[in-house]
C-alpha cells in the first residue's frame, strides 16, 4: 500500500474480490487526477484500510501474475484496467469517519458503474 497524500488515515475503505484475478487498486484525488492511496488485494481476499480523508475516483488494475508497481499485472492483456465513475468522498459525517465498502466482482444489479479504461489513463 502507498499513501501520498501526507496525513495518516482513519476513513475505513474495505475491498472484497473474487477468486481468480489479484487487484492494484488506486483511489485517485478527485480534482487534482494525482495519484493518492494505493492498495494490492489478492483475488478471493476481503482486505480493510484506512484512508486519508478526501474526495476521490477510484481505479484498478487487474491480472493474474503481480510484477511490481512498475510493470503491475504484465504488458498488454495480462492487466486489464478499470475507472469507476463514482466520486468516494471520505470525510466527518455526524461525527463519524465515512468510510466504503467495494466489491470488485462483476454482478447483475451492482451499483458502482465502471469503464474500460488503457494503462496510459491508470
Amino acid at each position: 500500500m502507498f499513501n501520498r497524500t501526507g496525513v495518516s488515515g482513519n476513513h475505513p475503505f474495505e475491498i472484497i474480490t473474487s477468486p481468480g484475478s489479484d487487484y492494484f487498486v488506486k483511489l485517485v484525488d478527485n480534482v487534482t487526477g494525482v495519484d493518492r492511496v494505493g492498495i494490492f488485494v489478492k483475488g478471493g481476499q476481503r482486505i480493510e484500510v484506512e484512508v486519508p480523508a478526501g474526495q476521490y475516483r477510484m481505479r484498478y488494475a487487474a491480472g493474474e501474475t503481480w510484477r511490481g508497481m512498475q510493470h503491475l499485472f504484465g504488458p498488454g492483456s495480462m492487466t486489464s484496467y478499470q475507472a469507476s465513475s463514482d466520486i468516494f468522498n471520505f470525510n466527518l459525517s455526524g461525527g463519524y469517519y465515512r468510510g466504503y465498502t467495494v466489491e470488485l466482482i462483476r454482478q447483475t444489479g451492482g451499483n458502482m458503474d465502471t469503464r474500460s479504461i488503457s494503462a496510459s489513463s491508470f
